[in-house]
């Protein structure tokens, strides 16, 4: 896309716009196929007419590639020419014009300055009549200044004149002095009033030559004025000619696309609501999964202290029962921090955390499945324990009633003994079904987290 503040112009265009400002050598051919004679031709006439700059005196002689051959008469006019050239262009916007646009033409470079300078012709031809009025008070100044400058011209002809005849008059007084002896005080008299008279004449033409010189001074620098005035002027009037042309076209943008545009904008932001909305659901069932396992939790606690208070005698199994308390208490911080972590952090690590949920999933498993059996190795050290150790116990307590007690106490005691079995038995296996269900409970959350996650 061009940054030039132009617009590129068609050939046909580029033709028919130079030719209406008299360029002759504006053709057709000179642009879609530039040579460096034809294309100097060109330059040399623009420069003329909107540069006030006389280029015939350069003198170049045509030449069909003037990069192959080394032509010393050549060098120094079209250095000039390139010289004059940049200043015109930069003048009017490109800032890049050099030599190779004279020697060496290119198709695309030709059509860009051209364009400029058609552009430029478009602004002056419309501007020209707002800067009438000062062009006229430039040309009035100039046509006084010539009739000062004439003036001058004439006084100082006679001046010359009026010297010349002093001079005569001197030598003709010599020449008298020499002859006539007599006449001597009236001749000097007479010359004296000759000569003060001229000395009048010349001072008062002095001040007119003086007088002229600051009208001069004073005309060049309304010139200058008017001239530094009209620069800005014109560069006033690009730079709105091009917001202009901006704003011309922000106002031509198609409100069936805007209005498209709109539409997209709003369908992707319900969209955004509504993953918005799924985010803070299952945000909300990730809470209320998390009071769950926390309620699981106590329970499980509760139940550990429950188991630990009646199994007082098995210390193993109480801190293996701490250590499952523990664990516990990890995934429960742990599930915590997952839950303050913000929602945008889990959308863009959602595959991340799926890959290591499904690792921590597998490892969930495994430890599960070591504990399960190691559950099962102490249960079945208990039973030992108990069949080995209690029931030998019980047998030599029952030994000792026997020998002891009579037979009435003894079978009272067998009952207790029997109940309390019972009791244990029972106990035993309630702890197996709160076992498997905290079992059930977790692998339903896990389920559930990695669904959630998905």
């Amino acid at each position: 896309m061009s940054m030039d503040e132009f617009p590129l112009l068609d050939v046909p265009e580029l033709v028919s716009c130079l030719q209406e400002c008299d360029f002759s050598a504006a053709t057709l051919e000179t642009i879609t196929k530039p040579t460096s004679p034809s294309i100097i031709k060109l330059y040399q006439q623009i420069i003329d007419l909107f540069a006030n700059i006389n280029t015939e005196n350069y003198s170049i002689q045509p030449n069909q590639d003037m990069t192959e051959t080394l032509d010393t008469s050549n060098t120094i006019p079209i250095a000039i020419l390139n010289l004059t050239c940049h200043k015109f262009f930069k003048v009017i916007g490109i800032s890049d014009f050099n030599m190779m646009d004279l020697c060496k033409p290119d198709f695309q470079r030709t059509r860009r300055l051209l364009s400029a300078v058609v552009n430029y012709a478009r602004f002056r031809e419309e501007r020209i009549f707002d800067y009438k009025e000062s062009i006229q008070q430039m040309s009035d100044l100039s046509d006084v200044l010539e009739s000062k400058f004439d003036s001058f011209n004439l006084l100082r002809q006679q001046n010359n004149e009026i010297r010349a005849e002093l001079g005569h008059l001197n030598n003709d007084l010599n020449y008298e002095s020499r002859n006539i002896e007599d006449d001597e005080e009236y001749n000097t008299k007479k010359l004296d009033n000759m000569s003060n008279d001229l000395e009048v004449q010349l001072k008062s033409l002095t001040k007119q030559q003086e007088s002229l010189s600051l009208e001069y001074e004073s005309y060049k620098l309304t010139k200058n004025d008017l001239l530094t005035e009209l620069e800005k002027c014109g560069f006033q009037l690009i730079e709105l000619e091009s917001k202009r042309d901006k704003l011309k076209k922000i106002s031509d943008t198609d409100v069936v696309i805007l209005d498209e545009n709109i539409k997209q904008l709003q369908e992707t932001l319900s969209a955004n609501k509504d993953k918005l909305q799924t985010l803070i659901t299952k945000k909300d069932n990730l809470e209320i999964t998390l009071k769950t396992l926390e309620r699981i939790i106590s329970e499980l606690y509760d139940l550990t202290n429950v188991i630990s208070s009646d199994l007082k005698v098995s210390y193993g199994r109480e801190i293996s029962i701490m250590n499952t308390k523990k664990t516990l208490i990890e995934k429960k911080i742990t599930l915590e921090n997952l839950l303050k972590t913000s929602l945008s952090s889990q959308l863009k690590l959602a595959k991340e955390q799926l890959s290591r949920q499904e690792i921590i999933h597998s490892n969930l498993k495994k430890d599960m499945a070591s504990k399960i059996q190691e559950n099962e190795e102490k249960i079945n050290d208990l039973n030992n324990i108990y069949s080995n150790e209690i029931m030998k116990r019980l047998m030599e307590t029952d030994k000792h009633i026997t020998n002891d007690i009579i037979e009435k106490e003894v079978k009272s005691i067998e009952l207790e003994i029997h109940s309390k079995k019972q009791q244990f038995s029972n106990e035993l296996d309630e702890l197996e079904e709160e076992y498997i269900l905290l079992i059930n409970h977790v692998k339903d959350y896990m389920s559930t987290v990695l669904s959630n996650l998905d």
